[in-house]
């Protein structure tokens, strides 16, 4: 089966049989290593929440693209594994590389996860060096990570940067969680 095609293949599998019979058929006709297949495997992988999967074909990788960086630092994230994403992102360092668009986001809700501000001001602070201050998603999770430390000023200066209607419901709904829900549920934890 051609490369091409079994790439194709990856991106629309939903089963785990399908994932791996497209990873057998990457070994037994030696397509491996193809950083294009095994970022196609990694993906298909945690799309099915098969993370323990993508990590052992990460870690074999010789070649790794900033694709395959940021699908097991966002996945790590969104299985609220906030520690192995960590590593896997201080691995991402070491290498010597930079955050793009995509690997920021998840490193917010780390830092929210973890409880580590310093984290989230430091990445902050890349969003401004890198120049990502525009890109919604990325102003989207610096304003959620201010609200949800509770450093309400800081938010407020990030949401007066970009003020649309998009915003104004997006921070709305952060501060009703933070300002409203997050003590009712303190005032039932202590009844």
């Amino acid at each position: 089966m051609p490369r091409k095609l079994l790439s194709s293949l990856l991106r629309t599998c939903k089963t785990h049989s399908t994932v791996s019979q497209c990873h057998a058929q990457t070994l037994t006709q030696s397509l491996l290593p193809n950083v294009i297949l095994e970022t196609d495997l990694l993906l298909a992988f945690t799309k099915l929440g098969l993370i323990s999967h993508a990590r052992k074909l990460f870690d074999k990788m010789p070649q790794r693209n900033m694709h395959s960086w940021n699908i097991m630092i966002a996945s790590y994230t969104h299985s609220s594994m906030y520690f192995d994403a960590l590593a896997v992102f201080q691995a991402f360092k070491r290498c010597g590389l930079l955050p793009d668009h995509y690997t920021l986001p998840p490193l917010f809700k780390i830092a929210i996860g973890i409880g580590e501000c310093c984290l989230g001001w430091t990445c902050h602070g890349l969003v401004v060096k890198l120049g990502y201050e525009e890109i919604v998603v990325v102003n989207n999770s610096v304003l959620e990570f201010y609200v949800k430390c509770g450093t309400m000023s800081q938010a407020l200066s990030v949401f007066s940067n970009h003020n649309s209607p998009r915003y104004e419901n997006m921070f709305y709904n952060l501060c009703t969680v933070v300002i409203v829900i997050r003590p009712i549920r303190v005032l039932f934890e202590l009844i």
